[in-house]
């Protein structure tokens, strides 16, 4: 039987909604303020009752790895703030876990009152394109929403075009003009990359090509690239490293362009749209023409 005031030995098994490490005693929940998931602690309960205990962090005898030190000085004394001892990335993960949860909940709570009302979850997507790896975001959030919705039997629907697509897109443009050795005008700008001319800018791989297809080197040296487009902020990057040896004539391809770029082509100045090929792993194919404008 534990009492109050009694010292427990606990492995942190997640968090509550405010952040707080959770393990459990007696067959009920332990709350710990300031202990991580997957951290072995020892905690001193100081509130007791039929649902719950609090125990206040004594020691931690084994430390997460993903502990930080708090950026405010503070912290540990005020309580006006969660998660600070937890680094950035792994303070979103557990917001990500909580919305699934709170959303899985919901959806039971409707099905209670109403059975079979909810069958299917829409969970949205968000992760940013990446290369593919075992330690990848997608595998970390695919545990997860594993884990959240193991005992249930709800169709799950994801929108993760970005991660899908964005490495599958490649866009090559002409050098047009070279101004001042440190400024390229090219034929793609806010009307293949909207969202990057009037918001916030993707930061993409890019490459330099001669007439003859063959890959420009060199010393590097940063450039401005402008678009097309009549207004002073249509640019594509500020200060991205290209060779010095970049010239009037050459190619320029911008890797990882599958995703937010096509699909929202813009006509302002009656830009039309491209032609776009498709590469099946054995041949090239034309999966559009370039549009044509008959006035």
């Amino acid at each position: 039987m534990i009492s109050k005031g009694d010292v427990l030995e606990l492995v942190v098994s997640g968090y509550d909604f405010e952040g707080q490490g959770i393990s459990y005693a007696d067959d009920r929940k332990v709350i710990i303020p300031g202990a991580m998931k997957g951290e072995k602690v020892s905690a001193k309960v100081v509130v007791k009752n039929s649902r719950f205990f609090k125990a206040n962090l004594e020691q931690i005898v084994n430390q997460s790895s993903d502990r930080v030190k708090p950026s405010c000085v503070h912290y540990e004394l005020c309580g006006g703030c969660q998660l600070q001892h937890i680094d950035y990335g792994n303070q979103l993960a557990i917001k990500k876990e909580h919305a699934l949860e709170n959303l899985k909940s919901l959806a039971d709570e409707i099905n209670e009152r109403q059975p079979g009302k909810i069958h299917t979850l829409d969970i949205g997507g968000g992760l940013p394109s990446e290369s593919i790896s075992p330690d990848s975001k997608m595998n970390a959030y695919g545990s997860m929403v594993a884990e959240v919705f193991a005992d249930s039997s709800y169709q799950l629907l994801t929108e993760f075009g970005q991660w899908v697509h964005a490495e599958a897109g490649l866009a090559i443009s002409k050098i047009e003009y070279v101004l001042e050795k440190s400024r390229v005008f090219i034929h793609l700008g806010a009307d293949f990359f909207m969202r990057d001319a009037y918001g916030v800018t993707r930061s993409f791989p890019m490459y330099v090509w001669n007439e003859h297809g063959q890959e420009v080197k060199g010393v590097m040296q940063p450039f401005d690239i402008a678009g097309p487009l009549c207004f002073a902020g249509d640019y594509l990057a500020h200060s991205a490293q290209l060779p010095q040896a970049t010239a009037e004539g050459h190619w320029l391809s911008i890797s990882a362009t599958g995703a937010n770029t096509y699909g929202l082509w813009s006509r302002h100045c009656s830009r039309s749209v491209p032609k776009y090929l498709c590469w099946d792993g054995e041949k090239l194919r034309i999966w559009s023409e370039r549009q044509t404008i008959n006035y």
